[in-house]
């Protein structure tokens, strides 16, 4: 089993409601085929993700379902020009976390941290990796639901 998936199943046990049903590959590629641009593929872990919860909901962070991700990254490409290989998957405040797509599809793909205040105002703003893969953000998580006072 992999890490990500190891890291979903410890979820569900500590806060099943936290879990959402998933969605099929079918149901991921119309979505994308529709809405992101199709040049860049998003790597083997964010299907994997998807097609096991669509979103989560914690106390600790919140990961958008595939609807609300795609409506985030279609109002920043719209509004701002956004960089179209980056899709939104996490947020709060002021602060969003997007996945890397490529133009080969991938096993894993860093999660980037921006600012939406910068980005809106067009600011000069330097994205940050946070994370090395998105399996990486989900244990993260798993580990705050588990131990969330440290």
């Amino acid at each position: 089993m992999s890490q990500l998936l190891e890291a979903l199943n410890k979820i569900a046990e500590l806060s099943p409601d936290a879990i959402k049903p998933g969605v099929t590959t079918e149901q991921i590629d119309e979505y994308l085929h529709y809405y992101y641009d199709t040049n860049f593929k998003l790597p083997e872990e964010f299907y994997q993700f998807y097609q096991f919860s669509d979103g989560l909901d914690s106390n600790f962070r919140q990961v958008f379902n595939l609807k609300k991700a795609i409506e985030i990254y279609s109002e920043a490409k719209d509004e701002f020009g956004y960089y179209s290989a980056w899709l939104p998957i996490s947020g709060y405040d002021e602060e969003i976390f997007v996945i890397r797509g490529d133009s080969l599809q991938r096993k894993t793909a860093p999660i980037i941290q921006i600012n939406y205040i910068d980005l809106q105002d067009n600011l000069d703003w330097e994205p940050r990796v946070v994370y090395l893969s998105l399996a990486e953000m989900i244990i993260d998580i798993g580990d705050w639901i588990k131990y969330p006072y440290g």
